[in-house]
């Protein structure tokens, strides 16, 4: 009897040891299961993370390259806003545009003499690579450009830095009026022409301008050197 009972036990405690080890196994792939689970989700985790910094990257790139373009194109458009110097082409006789071109600007100021004071006045102004004409309309737009009878007067302007030009001698643009500067030299000296463009090419922004005839006229106006050297260039 305890013969039999001792082979029981025994068979019972191989049992429990073989459930045992299985109960062991088992946990031990479900762990390691789960280990290479967490491996594999902080694997595909990071590849993210990193595709996400790549990503960022990018479109924090994009949007500077947006955005510095936006910005030139917005310098662009104000600057084309700002330009007061436009091209355009002298006409022949019969009013069609010759190959001959000139760029000009157009002004306002104000004009005295004996008989009125600071009454309206509207300048042109036209200047090619041999010639510049300035065109004095007083009270009206529509009106006869104004010429020096005896070609004598002075014109001042003066530059945002303080530089002065004076110019003393004018000559009748055409027959419908208008003040023609000189181009001609006296000894080899750089011409009246020459220092006008000269001037307008080194000044920025407004240029004040002052004209005295000479007798009892005077005008006086402001213009705007944004743009003259871009435009005399490609005449």
């Amino acid at each position: 009897m305890k013969v039999h009972e001792s082979i029981i036990i025994k068979r019972l405690l191989i049992i429990f040891i073989s459930l045992l080890a299985i109960l062991l196994i088992v946990r031990f792939f479900r762990t390691d299961k789960h280990n290479n689970g967490e491996v594999y989700n902080d694997s595909i985790k990071a590849r993210n993370d990193s595709l996400n910094t790549y990503y960022n990257t990018l479109k924090s790139r994009n949007d500077s390259i947006n955005n510095a373009i936006a910005d030139s194109i917005r310098k662009k458009n104000e600057y084309l806003a700002s330009i007061k110097w436009h091209k355009g082409y002298y006409v022949d006789d019969f009013g069609d545009p010759t190959n001959n071109s000139f760029i000009k600007t157009t002004t306002e100021g104000i004009f005295s003499n004996s008989a009125v004071s600071n009454e309206y006045l509207y300048v042109e102004i036209y200047i090619d690579k041999n010639s510049a004409g300035i065109f004095l309309h007083e009270y009206s737009s529509s009106n006869p450009a104004e010429y020096f009878i005896d070609g004598e007067g002075e014109m001042k302007l003066k530059n945002r830095a303080g530089n002065i030009l004076t110019i003393t001698s004018f000559g009748k643009w055409n027959n419908s009026g208008g003040l023609s500067i000189n181009n001609y030299s006296y000894y080899n000296a750089p011409t009246d022409h020459t220092k006008l463009v000269n001037f307008l090419k080194r000044s920025i922004g407004e240029i004040k301008v002052s004209i005295k005839d000479s007798y009892s006229s005077t005008y006086f106006f402001v213009i705007d050197a944004t743009g003259f050297t871009d435009g005399y260039n490609n005449l």
